[in-house]
């Protein structure tokens, strides 16, 4: 039950919902569940606090303060009363009075503040029923003629059987009467959304429809046939059904056109080689697989250096005139992707096919060379839309790492978008799709390592991709590396860096071939694999230099030398949690330049050449001086637990406290 606590008086929750809650009462009061608090305070505003003469508050959590606000009318005699509802689950505190669960407080305004008004009872708060229901003008009264009726209720007989007969009954209702006299109730018929009587039109339906036969025949046959659609009618009469044409995507009629060229294909003949070991010939041939698409060979004649070589022409006559080199952008058309194509040269002068690197917008990679084909010479080219070109595979002159390039069939289920050139790592595999999940790789957590290669392509979540885990890959931002200078996984998930950075999980991914902003190669190297020296190793000989307090990390204090060279006032070095494995000498290298302190974690403790010390105390160096030294060394205490050792080695070290 909530009760209103006047210091030690209550009311029933009938009450506060009937004049408290209720805007024909005399208090008109509002209600609001978990409001804010400082400075908000949004249960008393100065707006509530002008229309409302109560609140009640309902809350779902604890620590909620409320001050209220003063009114807009600062004159006195105002009242108001905050209630915490009885459905709250925990108190709460308004102007520094706490309200438990289910009490309330009136406050009164003088003129200036709010005051907390003392003990009232229940026959001191006046009441006004604008229902008429009761006739008692305080509280008190009211709760006594509440009382009266409800006894006068209990006293009632109850179970009392009463006759129940149909009244009025037409086609779509049904009346009952319990006096035999005017329907109490009237009984709708059902429909489609709400149950209810049967009408006698429906049950007129149901004898109508047993009536009929079942399972009988409908004679089909064909109607309208057009070039691509088949129809079928039950009479012979209008089209009843018109069954589509067959496509891609879903099963249908076979068109006239479908079955036109599925006769043209079965007319083909078997490709022949002209020459035993080459794709050509006279006899144009398409060999379509899942991997690779060759186009036939036709012929054409290159008469200026600004054409471009179509996608479907291999044998190539180079005008009569003189040598070419290409300047045409595309220099060879758009294909599609997998497509390889053969480029002869049948003329008598040389062309030179030049690369994107030499020549802008060129669609040829050869990797930064021009490709010449001298008369009599072959060239194979591959179309590939990732880079949006065409890729070297063979070449008399010249090899294409990107034409040998590893690639990994994978599926992002990263969570978002990989972006090409981004290191990634194996999460799983997709049995359904049949290929290995990936994430983005991140070199300072051991689980998200090693990388298997880079996005050879931006791949959107939950989509399949490929991945370079060998070769080269182009079309990158390598401006931060210098050409043959290393690329590492960084600690940034997904991205690289190339400088070697300081982790154990460490992992050269490739080497720069290319630095451009956009433009930039990167052969990939060491994928699937830590190839790199991890920096626990090289930590144990290693001095650490801290010339200023700082928070010494884990690797910091792996086997290390911590200096305080360079220090020019007060230092203070803070370990980190103690933990297993963790140690190192701390050794002076700047004297009298202030106090050098070495302290301990908030939950550790330093036993100082084995006298304990107080969690989170430090030892001190008062005046340090060049050579001093003492070692640390973390230690278990407990079954997860590890304090601090320290060892005096040469100088005055003593506990310096908190």
């Amino acid at each position: 039950m909530l009760s209103i606590m006047m210091s030690g008086d209550s009311v029933s929750r009938n009450w506060v919902k009937e004049y408290v809650t209720a805007a024909q009462g005399t208090i008109h009061s509002t209600a609001i569940t978990d409001p804010a608090g400082t400075p908000t305070f949004a249960a008393v505003t100065t707006a509530i606090v002008d229309a409302y003469g109560g609140v009640v508050i309902t809350l779902t959590a604890a620590g909620n303060a409320q001050t209220i606000q003063d009114p807009t009318a600062i004159t006195a005699n105002k009242e108001f009363i905050v209630a915490n509802n009885d459905t709250s689950t925990d108190p709460i505190t308004v102007n520094g009075v706490v309200l438990a669960v289910g009490e309330a407080q009136k406050f009164f305004w003088d003129g200036s503040a709010w005051l907390t008004l003392e003990a009232v009872s229940a026959s001191q708060i006046s009441i006004t029923d604008a229902g008429n229901i009761i006739t008692a003008t305080e509280v008190e009264g009211a709760l006594q003629e509440n009382r009266t009726a409800i006894n006068l209720n209990t006293a009632k007989v109850t179970n009392v059987s009463t006759t129940l007969e149909a009244g009025t009954v037409n086609a779509t209702s049904y009346g009952i009467t319990s006096d035999g006299g005017a329907d109490d109730i009237v009984l709708p018929e059902a429909d489609t959304t709400n149950a209810g009587i049967l009408g006698s039109d429906k049950w007129d339906e149901i004898v109508a429809n047993t009536l009929k036969n079942t399972n009988v025949p409908t004679e089909l046959s064909v109607g309208t046939i057009g070039a691509s659609t088949v129809a079928i009618t039950s009479d012979g009469g209008a089209d009843d059904v018109i069954l589509p044409a067959s496509t891609t995507a879903a099963a249908g009629m076979a068109t006239a056109a479908q079955i036109t060229a599925v006769e043209a294909n079965t007319a083909k003949v078997s490709y022949t080689p002209a020459i035993p070991g080459e794709i050509g010939g006279t006899t144009p041939a398409i060999v379509n697989t899942s991997i690779l698409k060759i186009q036939p060979i036709g012929s054409q004649s290159v008469t200026a250096v600004t054409d471009t070589i179509v996608a479907t022409s291999g044998n190539l006559n180079i005008g009569a005139d003189a040598d070419y080199v290409l300047t045409s952008t595309p220099t060879i058309a758009a294909g599609t992707d997998g497509q390889l194509l053969i480029l002869q040269n049948t003329g008598s002068f040389q062309m030179d096919l030049q690369d994107n690197t030499i020549l802008a917008g060129s669609t040829i990679f050869h990797g930064g060379s021009s490709g010449i084909l001298a008369p009599g010479e072959t060239m194979t080219v591959q179309f590939n839309s990732t880079v949006g070109g065409w890729v070297m595979q063979s070449h008399p002159n010249l090899q294409s790492a990107t034409g040998s390039a590893g690639i990994v069939a994978v599926r992002n289920t990263s969570g978002s978008t990989i972006v090409k050139g981004a290191p990634v790592y194996v999460s799983g595999f997709n049995v359904g799709q049949g290929r290995a999940t990936i994430s983005l790789a991140d070199a300072d957590d051991a689980a998200k390592m090693p990388a298997i290669g880079v996005a050879a392509e931006s791949i959107a979540n939950n989509t399949n991709g490929s991945v370079v885990a060998s070769g080269v890959i182009e079309g990158l931002d390598t401006s931060g590396g210098a050409v043959l200078g290393g690329v590492w996984v960084s600690t940034t998930a997904g991205t690289v860096v190339y400088a070697r950075p300081v982790v154990d999980d460490i992992q050269q991914i490739g080497t720069v071939l290319r630095s451009h902003a956009s433009l930039g190669s990167m052969l990939v190297v060491g994928a699937g694999r830590s190839n790199d020296v991890p920096i626990t190793i090289a930590a144990k000989i290693k001095t650490i230099t801290q010339p200023a307090t700082d928070t010494l990390t884990e690797l910091e204090c792996s086997g290390t030398q911590i200096s305080n060279y360079g220090q020019s006032a007060e230092n203070t070095q803070t370990l980190p949690t103690a933990a297993a494995g963790l140690n190192g000498v701390v050794v002076i290298g700047t004297a009298g330049t202030g106090a050098f302190h070495l302290k301990a974690g908030a939950t550790d403790m330093i036993y100082l050449d084995g006298i304990a010390m107080a969690d989170a105390e430090k030892v001190s160096l008062a005046t340090p001086s060049i050579g001093d030294f003492f070692s640390f060394t973390a230690f278990q205490t407990g079954a997860a637990a590890y304090d601090w050792i320290i060892r005096t080695g040469e100088g005055v070290i003593a506990n310096g406290g908190a």
